[in-house]
């Protein structure tokens, strides 16, 4: 007997730190299951979650959580489990970190079922654990466990943020490049799309910290408090990063403006030195009987100095006047 398309693995934990793979005939054969229990599957597969729901006994409203197409982090008490949604970064080859994975949780005192749909490394992480001996004992720590680890992997997106910022604020003023507005726009929109699911995060973990849960003990406890702690700092981070994009779009609005005041400033002057001299050979150019010295050989000569010496006047008067 084989498990149903989807389900992942199924592990017994020991109680010591390690667990032994379950196979499908041994689950079945002790259903409902002797001992605690993780079962991890990939909530894609059309009847699974019927399966879930007769073997595990599991509400409807549960179910169809766990096999929600868009969902929020989030922790609810239902009965004597509790429902739990966290987000954790994307590290599969070829993905956008920022692309955040659902990971869907139902979690009492006899087992975890976590599904998502594409590969988390944190729960290979703690697989891996298990199988080494040194991972969680109970449900509730794995929990704690998992958190952690999708905690620790939004860290290195926070990283990239900083060492972007870093790096952008060492180009922009070296080079006083202007036209990199939008890789400052981009690196807010990022930031604001990893806040939005890292606040309703924090919130979650708040409430696992919280409430009381019977598979969740008084250490269990204080490592989401802990946990909340260190998503309230990343929070932090991110709207230091936040800030810091602000601050480098206001220096680079400042230096376009400054910019384009010294163009302007340079186009009027140039304006004022020839608006005299447009004026003179404009009223002397028109086509009416009685402009002096029109008959004259050197007139025009004579008006092209007097026009070279105005320039020059004017160009003394600016000078003088510190305009130029």
């Amino acid at each position: 007997m084989s498990w149903p398309e989807g389900v992942l693995f199924c592990y017994r934990f020991d109680g010591r730190g390690g667990a032994r793979p379950l196979e499908a005939a041994a689950f079945e054969k002790d259903a409902p299951p002797a001992g605690p229990l993780w079962l991890h599957a990939d909530y894609t597969c059309a009847g699974l979650s019927d399966w879930l729901q007769q073997r595990f006994g599991l509400a409807d409203v549960v179910v169809n959580a766990l096999f929600a197409a868009d969902t929020r982090p989030r922790a609810s008490r239902m009965g004597q489990g509790a429902l739990v949604t966290l987000r954790g970064v994307n590290r599969n080859p070829g993905a956008d970190p920022l692309d955040m994975i659902s990971l869907r949780i139902w979690v009492d005192s006899q087992c975890i079922i976590t599904t998502r749909r594409y590969r988390l490394r944190s729960v290979e992480q703690v697989r891996q654990a298990l199988e080494a001996g040194y991972g969680p004992e109970m449900p509730g720590t794995c929990l704690l466990m998992l958190a952690e680890q999708l905690t620790w992997h939004i860290n290195e997106v926070i990283d990239d943020f900083e060492d972007q910022m870093d790096a952008f604020e060492e180009r922009s003023a070296a080079a006083g490049d202007v036209l990199l507005g939008g890789e400052l726009a981009e690196i807010r929109r990022q930031a604001v799309h990893v806040r939005r699911y890292l606040s309703a995060q924090r919130d979650a973990l708040a409430h696992l910290a919280l409430a009381e849960f019977g598979f969740i003990d008084s250490l269990g406890r204080l490592g989401f408090v802990e946990l909340n702690n260190t998503l309230q700092r990343y929070l932090e981070e991110l709207d230091l990063v936040r800030e810091r994009v602000a601050i480098c779009q206001e220096r680079l609005q400042a230096r376009l403006a400054e910019q384009l005041n010294g163009r302007m400033y340079v186009l009027n002057l140039v304006a004022a030195l020839f608006l005299p001299l447009t004026f003179l050979t404009g009223l002397l150019g028109v086509n009416v009987a009685g402009i002096p010295a029109a008959d004259h050989p050197w007139a025009f000569s004579v008006f092209c100095l007097l026009l070279l010496i105005l320039a020059l006047l004017l160009f003394f008067l600016l000078r003088r006047r510190r305009w130029l």
